[in-house]
């Protein structure tokens, strides 16, 4: 009787430190984690600013982050919505001005 070696428990598969192990039937296979892309062996990391795949709205900034991106405001004058989006300050209505 054979036994099936659990490779990804026993942290002996070639997987990248971004990618997930999963136990198949006398081996593993290696995916690379959202926001990288690769073999599962060798991942990198996409970035979604460059590619335009990020859900930021102008005016927001993307920024690149590890396997991820994050959304910001330009600048003072305006606040961010959870949507990515940002939204101008009247400055004469809450009495900035």
């Amino acid at each position: 009787v054979c036994d099936d070696v659990l490779e990804c428990a026993a942290a002996v598969s070639l997987c990248a430190a971004e990618a997930t192990c999963t136990e198949v039937a006398g081996s593993f296979e290696c995916t690379c984690n959202a926001g990288y892309s690769g073999n599962g062996r060798v991942c990198a990391e996409i970035d979604e600013c460059a590619l335009g795949l990020s859900t930021c709205v102008a005016p927001a900034v993307c920024t690149n982050t590890a396997g991820s991106f994050e959304c910001g405001c330009p600048s003072a004058g305006y606040f961010g919505l959870a949507d990515g989006s940002c939204i101008n300050n009247d400055e004469c209505a809450i009495g900035m001005s």
